[in-house]
C-alpha cells in the first residue's frame, strides 16, 4: 500500500481514474488497462504525444505520461513539474 492508501495487486492494472489519479501520487509508475488509456486519451486533448505515448494534464495539475509498453501493457506515470 502506498503512502496515499491505494493499493495494487501484483501482476494487476488499475482499472478507474480514481485509482491512476491516487496511483501515480503513491507508486510514481503504475499498470494501467488499456481502457483507462484509452479514457485518458479520449477525455481531453493530450498535452504532447509520440508513437507509444502521450501526455494528461487536467488544468494546472500534475502531468501523468501514459505509455503502451508491450502488446499487452500500458502504464502510467506520474511527470510533475514538466
Amino acid at each position: 500500500m502506498s503512502d496515499s492508501g491505494v493499493e495494487i495487486e501484483v501482476g494487476g492494472a488499475v482499472s478507474t481514474p480514481s485509482e491512476v489519479s491516487d496511483g501515480v501520487r503513491g507508486y510514481g509508475k503504475i499498470p494501467v488497462t488499456q481502457e483507462m488509456f484509452d479514457y485518458f486519451l479520449e477525455v481531453l486533448p493530450p498535452r504532447g504525444m509520440g508513437q507509444d505515448w502521450f501526455m494528461f494534464q487536467e488544468g494546472c495539475g500534475d502531468r501523468i505520461m501514459f505509455r503502451q509498453e508491450g502488446k499487452d501493457s500500458w502504464t502510467a506515470e506520474l511527470k510533475a513539474g514538466i
